[in-house]
């Protein structure tokens, strides 16, 4: 189940990702896996963990922990319904891995059938 905090409230995964502090994220997200499920929400955007993850071209090992404590959140969007993980991954650059995790993750994002 997600939950929604403001930015000023952001978990400190989400803040480790943003700041590219993967190896700390991964750690958060090991010993506290439900701050993966929780949008981080200000007045221009509002995201996931690992929609950050995709815009900030994290390394494979962390998205696909990221995926292990939030599956669900390969199929969630930015706000206002606008970019899935995968968007965001091919538009900031992430890897080839990163983005065929996403594709085995969430099938419909490429496949139109949402």
């Amino acid at each position: 189940m997600t939950s929604t905090v403001l930015y000023n409230h952001a978990t400190p995964l989400f803040l480790a990702v943003e700041e590219a502090d993967f190896r700390t994220a991964l750690d958060i997200c090991t010993q506290f896996p439900e701050q993966a499920a929780i949008f981080v929400i200000n007045d221009d955007f509002k995201r996931l963990p690992l929609h950050e993850a995709c815009r900030r071209q994290a390394p494979a090992w962390l998205v696909s922990a990221l995926l292990e404590a939030y599956s669900t959140g390969a199929a969630s969007c930015t706000q206002w319904g606008q970019q899935l993980n995968l968007h965001l991954a091919v538009e900031y650059g992430a890897s080839p891995e990163v983005s065929n995790m996403l594709l085995v993750s969430y099938w419909p994002a490429v496949a139109g059938t949402e």
